[in-house]
């Protein structure tokens, strides 16, 4: 579940918890009713961004959303890693208000809650009218044979690999939270105070910053995660009752069993990044594992009227760079022992096994 892995920061800018303090949906209420019962490792930390934001909505504060903005980036920007800083100074000028002393043990709590009320951070219903943001969402969807790529809000790229989609938010920029159907190579920017996520089925990724690959397309049973630079941390989202968690480093992937929740982690296999350069790279695949990829890759249907793909021989181990479709077909024809036809006007390919 993605809020046992949250801290402060990341509970006060969720907007499912905000509207659980809030009170706005009895839905919530209870999901973080029964989250809260099962005593998570983090939950002074939810009990902390709960009371800031109910002091808050006794401010009746109402900011702009520049001043929203500018307070927001200050509040996460600050931080409590020196332990020796036990006391902060507001100038009586700007505040009107006296220094304020803190306690070590409760300065995060204290220091985030003073900043915030001071900054107007957070905007909750008053009596006076709230303009209230309409958050729309974007889909962009590849079509079998394709791939494309997108720059997304903040400038983090993303690489779709073809009959994959992703959705994400119109204001991104604060919550860069993806939906992701099918592969995509993501190149992601670093940004501290919004982490990057992504949702594949039933894992989440989270970042900060760095390059990885996402593999969950709904027909296969596995989802992968491939890092390339930077730091990912994978889990079970909330739907997904099978917890786990594995944080991956350069050069390693994970695969997760969608059946059994189980997972591995090892090095990274080159051939998963293939793709991303229009690289056909098949490693011990079976003749089956070949025939999705390859519908996929050139928007295809194969076609068996003698159920012949019941008969076909093993592993198979082969690479075709940038290659039109009858060229690897030609490649796999002696090897895998078929007679085949490109039906161009129906984007179908029959194949027959040769005696």
């Amino acid at each position: 579940m993605k809020y046992n892995h949250y801290d402060i920061e990341d509970f006060l800018v969720d907007t499912d918890f905000i509207d659980w303090v809030k009170g706005d949906s009895g839905e919530k209420n209870a999901f973080f009713q029964n989250w809260m019962q099962t005593e998570p490792e983090n939950k002074d930390a939810a009990l902390t961004a709960r009371e800031i934001l109910l002091n808050l909505k006794r401010e009746k504060l109402d900011p702009t959303p520049e001043e929203f903005d500018e307070s927001l980036n200050k509040i996460l920007r600050y931080r409590s890693g020196d332990e020796k800083k036990t006391e902060i100074k507001f100038s009586s000028t700007d505040y009107n208000e006296p220094p304020v002393k803190l306690s070590t043990v409760f300065k995060w709590a204290a220091s985030v809650a003073i900043l915030l009320g001071l900054f107007w951070l957070y905007k909750f219903e008053t009596k006076e009218k709230v303009i209230v943001e309409k958050v729309t969402y974007t889909t962009k969807s590849t079509p079998l044979g394709q791939k494309s790529n997108i720059k997304l809000p903040d400038g983090s790229l993303v690489k779709l690999n073809s009959g994959s989609s992703i959705t994400f938010p119109s204001n991104f920029i604060k919550n860069r939270e993806v939906k992701l159907d099918g592969e995509a190579f993501f190149e992601v920017e670093k940004n501290e105070a919004y982490p990057f996520r992504v949702i594949a089925e039933e894992i989440e990724v989270k970042v900060v910053g760095t390059s990885f690959n996402v593999q969950s397309f709904n027909s296969e049973e596995t989802v992968e995660v491939t890092v390339v630079t930077g730091k990912v941390m994978t889990y079970n989202n909330e739907h997904n009752s099978n917890e786990f968690e594995a944080l991956l480093t350069p050069n390693e992937m994970i695969t997760y069993e969608k059946k059994t929740g189980g997972y591995s982690k090892k090095n990274a296999e080159d051939f998963k990044l293939a793709w991303k350069d229009d690289i056909l790279y098949f490693k011990d695949a079976d003749f089956l594992q070949i025939v999705d990829q390859l519908e996929r890759w050139y928007g295809v249907e194969f076609i068996f009227p003698n159920k012949d793909h019941m008969r076909m021989p093993g592993k198979i181990n082969a690479t075709f760079v940038n290659e039109p479709l009858k060229e690897v077909l030609e490649g796999l024809k002696f090897s895998m022992k078929i007679e085949y036809t490109i039906d161009k006007k129906n984007d179908k390919v029959i194949v027959k096994k040769v005696n």
